[in-house]
């Protein structure tokens, strides 16, 4: 895709609203379109022609035989087929002199397995186990060209010879075909109903990492203990289920792209004379050591059940350890390279989850309520070492945005870094002393956290936490009669949202939109205990193409009516027959209602290109929708 995925809807809330609403009667083009900014005229961006087209074909094959009593054999194997091409044209009034794109992606998928599968029980005992072994290929092909300066918009992306130049930088072909092996074993074991032991080994092989590391083992063991099922338990009339259990396990990851373990050539176009010739070199450097990301999970937890089991509740709390994390590291100079793919470092994720399900009600009325709350902390523990034996502090820009999201050891992963604001500058004077000479009264005043004469990039610091204290949701279900009413709750707590909108529609610079609020309350000589900065074409340089700060920086607590839910099941009596038709008629309703603080648009939004969770940089927010609908069951 040519353009920025957000564009349109970043700038339906940015863009300068004086412009007019129509074409220029002169030039026949829209006013205020730019093509590098993220802004741009959103009207003009209606006009771009973006078509999708998508096939799609999955089959498969599973073959079954019982061997005994005890022994199954399956043997299983799939292949999916999915092309999608896409076509784009930005016309004259959008893009100068129009641009087309023409671009085709093939994915095909084989998979297949073997399994055999041993179950029996005996006495006190139950035994079940099975071995797998799975192979499976994926094929990734495709190609794209671009094209611009047309004389005329009526082809469209028709006819790209039309296009006069053909960009270098927009035209590529592509073919990988990654491969996994896969080993499985798992036995469970259960004795009396009261002692469970589950025990997996699987050994994964990848293409995609070296020849030294292209297998891993990962092995997990889980143990339960029905107390509930204890002699010196049944007594206990309130308590109908008691449950202890542990495990430990490790996965692997190997979410990147293939051939990162070799030496890899790239393309480049010099000029000589006349011509553009093409030529190869060296894009980056082998590595013979990368091997897989692996996380090691400890989990212990207990489930109780009370009254008959009308109440239950259940609590876990887990620990991982993620290590020889996939991360891009950063080299000296003299390598001849700016980073390499690595195993390096440590991140730790430690939480809880608690889990609430009652029957409130029995009977004529039925009424079920289930609460789910979960509490998650990351922390960065280690990042390994550069080339020379130094103990590595930071890694900027390890996934996308720039160096706003760097790794820092002993913090959160993929916080906001920047300046933290600590008021508005009243006087020139006093932004001079602070070590800010260039801005002047009403600017923002930057907090000096190095304790160092100046603001310098020393003072950024980290000005955001995006992890929610908790999350959680709500469901509830009612039935009387015919009638069912159910609605779920979601919600956050704590946590903050890096609301990148704010850099432009609170920056009173001149060019863009912005909030109604931000007007009524920024600085003024007569209004100096405003919450925002003046207007100033300086204000909008530092804020929109400056560093971070904490004016992007909201909290994201919300309480969201998710889902609510009223069905009516036509009686059975109505209908003739041994086999009656199970019929219900329903009205549904999504997203209706959302209490937050947060100004922009959804406090769920989350750029879904990057790692960095509660990232809102022009993401669609979720749709409120209404559903009539008809079920009918045979």
């Amino acid at each position: 895709y040519l353009n920025d995925i957000q564009k349109m809807f970043y700038s339906a809330a940015a863009f300068n609203p004086t412009y007019p609403n129509h074409r220029d009667e002169q030039t026949g083009g829209w006013n205020g379109v730019t093509n590098a900014s993220q802004i741009t005229n959103p009207l003009a961006w209606l006009e771009v022609k973006d078509d999708d087209s998508n096939a799609h074909f999955n089959t498969h094959l599973k073959f079954t035989v019982n061997l005994n009593r005890y022994l199954k054999f399956s043997a299983f194997g799939s292949y999916t087929y999915n092309v999608i091409d896409n076509s784009q044209y930005l016309p004259t009034t959008v893009w100068a002199h129009g641009q087309a794109y023409k671009g085709e992606r093939k994915m095909e998928d084989i998979l297949g397995n073997i399994m055999l599968s041993y179950s029996n029980s005996w006495g006190k005992h139950q035994l079940d186990a099975l071995g797998l072994a799975e192979a499976q290929k994926n094929i990734l092909t495709g190609f794209y060209t671009t094209v611009t300066n047309f004389s005329t918009d009526k082809f469209g992306y028709n006819n790209l010879q039309a296009g006069a130049v053909r960009l270098w930088e927009g035209t590529n072909s592509y073919y990988e075909d990654p491969r996994l092996s896969s080993f499985l074993g798992r036995a469970n074991y259960n004795l009396m109903e009261r002692y469970l032991l589950t025990v997996t080994a699987r050994y994964d092989g990848s293409s995609k990492f070296s020849k030294n590391h292209k297998f891993a083992f990962f092995p997990s063991a889980a143990l339960a203990w029905r107390l509930s099922e204890e002699n010196f338990m049944k007594d206990i009339d309130w308590l109908s289920n008691l449950k202890l259990r542990a495990s430990i396990g490790q996965t692997g990851n190997q979410s990147i792209s293939p051939y990162q373990t070799f030496a890899r050539l790239g393309t480049s176009g010099p000029i000589f004379g006349d011509g553009k010739d093409i030529g190869f070199g060296l894009s980056s450097m082998a590595n013979d050591d990368l091997k897989w990301e692996t996380t090691t999970q400890t989990d212990i937890g207990v489930d109780f059940g009370f009254f008959s089991n009308r109440l239950n509740i259940g609590f876990d709390y887990y620990w991982k350890q993620t290590r020889d994390l996939l991360y891009n590291a950063t080299l000296p100079p003299s390598s001849g390279y700016s980073s390499m793919l690595r195993n390096l470092g440590r991140i730790d994720n430690k939480g809880f989850e608690i889990s609430i399900n009652t029957i409130n009600m029995k009977g004529k009325v039925n009424w079920t309520t289930n609460l789910n709350i979960t509490s998650n902390k990351s922390i960065v523990k280690d990042l390994g070492s550069d080339v020379y034996g130094n103990k590595i502090q930071r890694i900027d820009a390890p996934i996308g945005g720039g160096n706003w999201f760097p790794l820092f050891v002993g913090k959160a992963p993929f916080q906001l870094y920047g300046y933290e604001i600590e008021g508005i500058y009243q006087t020139d004077e006093e932004a001079r002393l602070n070590g800010e000479a260039t801005k002047k009264a009403g600017d923002y005043r930057y907090k000096d956290t190095d304790g160092k004469a100046g603001i310098t990039t020393g003072d950024k610091t980290i000005i955001a936490n995006t992890q929610p204290k908790f999350t959680f949701g709500l469901t509830n279900i009612i039935n009387w009669n015919n009638f069912e009413l159910s609605f779920l709750l979601i919600g956050s707590v704590g946590g903050d949202i890096v609301n990148e909108f704010n850099k432009s529609i609170t920056n009173i610079g001149g060019t863009w939109n912005i909030r109604k609020d931000v007007w009524e309350n920024h600085w003024t000589p007569e209004n100096p205990n405003a919450k925002y900065a003046r207007a100033s074409v300086a204000t909008k340089d530092y804020l929109a193409f400056g560093d971070p700060s904490s004016v992007w920086v909201e909290n994201g607590s919300y309480l969201r009516f998710k889902d609510i839910k009223l069905a009516y099941t036509l009686p059975s009596q109505w209908f003739a027959g041994s086999r009656k038709p199970n019929i219900s008629v329903y009205l549904s309703g999504q997203n209706l209602i959302t209490i937050t603080s947060y100004s922009h648009y959804d406090p769920e939004a989350s750029w879904t290109s990057s790692a960095v969770n509660g990232w809102d940089r022009g993401v669609y927010p979720s749709a409120k929708s209404f559903t009539l609908g008809l079920q009918v069951k045979f």
